[in-house]
């Protein structure tokens, strides 16, 4: 009986770790390209490329309606982000995709080097200058910034506003 125990038990860790490497990689539908995804705990950040030009930022839990998308489902909103890739050294960079909503900056990041290894994550400052940062946990991050957005015509992000 205890054999028998251990036997099924075993098959529910299995299942769970079959679970585990089965989690959504973006709120991106299937017909839309993932420009940028990660996981920043329970919930997903996602870059969402809709048309050829056009892209949308949503935050949220899958298989529920984001709780911030951006620009609003619907509706298209000119000029509305800046792009910005950056050399950190021989061996690094950073890619940049910016917006605001309602006076809140949202800046998300992907830094990657050779020796420092990578991280990515969005950083929210609202316009009191208060600043919070999500990371991405690193192994669920889908990044296609530079292959996507690097061609279309998208105002830079300021100098000042690039994050360290």
């Amino acid at each position: 009986m205890k054999l028998g125990l251990a036997f099924f038990a075993s098959l529910g860790l299995l299942a769970n770790v079959r679970t585990a490497s089965a989690e959504p990689k973006s709120l991106c539908e299937a017909r839309e390209s993932v420009v940028f995804s990660c996981q920043t705990g329970k919930k997903i950040l996602s870059v969402c490329l809709t048309a050829p030009t056009t892209i949308q930022y949503r935050f949220g839990v899958h298989g529920k309606r984001p709780e911030l998308a951006y620009p609003p489902f619907g509706k298209e909103v000119e000029s509305a982000f800046r792009f910005e890739a950056e050399s950190r050294s021989a061996k690094g960079n950073i890619t940049i995709l910016q917006f605001t909503n309602s006076g809140v900056r949202y800046t998300v990041f992907r830094f990657t080097h050779t020796f420092e290894g990578n991280y990515a994550g969005v950083e929210v400052r609202d316009p009191n200058g208060s600043v919070a940062r999500l990371s991405c946990r690193e192994s669920s991050v889908v990044d296609n910034l530079w292959e996507r957005l690097h061609s279309l015509n998208f105002a830079p992000v300021p100098s000042e506003e690039i994050i360290e």
